[in-house]
């Protein structure tokens, strides 16, 4: 073979296996955008997501408690071993029983956050939720919850989630 005929053999099959080799993958915008800065600024809008949630439920404001749900048709929320509402739909339905509960006090700790991208989150926490019963007694509910949180229009919101407790809840 010519050494002519050698470099285009080599010419060709360098084009070969070029052309057949995936190209990498862009970096996607979400975590081409995630710099220690925003994930800073996300973790601390998570945690402020968090707060108002408390808050809305420890002041009984039920239809606010509602609106930090997404709204996401494929929202499913699991409790315990099983789906326990499976829509935005259901968790605002069975919010609307708990307005009748004369004080409620709901508090999250060792709480972590882990950013995913600039509009998702994961968080895991323990937590604590008393219902109290007017008479100064109550039922305290209380175990671990992981929570999926996404940046809407409407700012963040539970995604989805799954509560585990340490009896079974009242």
């Amino acid at each position: 073979m010519t050494i002519c005929r050698r470099i285009a053999v080599l010419i060709a099959f360098t084009t070969a296996l070029t052309a057949c080799t995936p190209a990498k993958p862009a970096a996607s915008s979400d975590s081409a955008q995630l710099t220690a800065a925003r994930t800073t600024a996300v973790r601390d809008s998570v945690k402020a997501l968090l707060a108002e949630f408390t808050e809305k439920m420890n002041q009984s404001d039920m239809d606010g408690v509602a609106k930090l749900y997404s709204s996401d048709t494929a929202f499913f929320w699991i409790e315990g071993a099983g789906v326990r509402y499976q829509s935005t739909k259901d968790v605002r339905d069975a919010l609307q029983s708990l307005k009748n509960v004369p004080e409620i006090e709901l508090k999250f700790y060792e709480t972590r956050i882990d950013v995913l991208a600039p509009t998702i989150a994961n968080v895991r926490t323990e937590f604590s939720q008393t219902f109290m019963n007017g008479t100064g007694k109550g039922d305290t509910y209380g175990g671990y919850m992981t929570i999926t949180v996404v940046r809407e229009a409407e700012g963040w919101r539970l995604r989805n989630g799954h509560t585990s407790s340490r009896k079974p809840r009242p």
